[in-house]
């Protein structure tokens, strides 16, 4: 598998993913005649610090990707669907949000002045005990 330009070897993109849960990257090209050689190239330059995950690579000429020029007509229309940014939703509110809302509730609450506490016993309570 060589290059369309005369046997030269072909380019490769390369791709590694350093953990699981983590997305494939691309961290660059090397130059192979076949797909074999291609990732043991991209081994031996990518992947010798750490452990990764995978290894991908893709010849160059089977890399499809959207131009400056095509970018409208593939993302178009995301301002029309307002649902796609967070902007649009209600904030979830925290443990404010738990009391209850309206005129009501926006009363101070009673306050120690407000409080009736412990009855005191009135003066002619007083007065009728010590005369005995």
């Amino acid at each position: 598998m060589t290059g369309g330009n005369g046997g030269a070897p072909a380019s490769w993109e390369v791709f590694l993913r350093a953990r699981r849960g983590l997305a494939h990257q691309h961290v660059g090209s090397v130059r192979a005649a076949d797909q074999q050689l291609a990732l043991a190239t991209a081994r031996d330059l990518f992947a010798r610090r750490g452990e990764p995950q995978s290894l991908w690579v893709v010849r160059s000429d089977q890399v499809h990707a959207v131009s400056p020029q095509e970018k409208d007509p593939y993302f178009a229309g995301a301002a029309a669907k307002p649902y796609r940014y967070p902007g649009h939703y209600a904030p979830l509110g925290g443990p404010e949000s738990s009391e209850p809302s309206g005129p009501a509730a926006s009363a101070d609450p009673p306050g120690p002045a407000d409080s009736p506490g412990p009855a005191e016993p009135s003066e002619s309570a007083e007065g009728a005990g010590r005369d005995r």
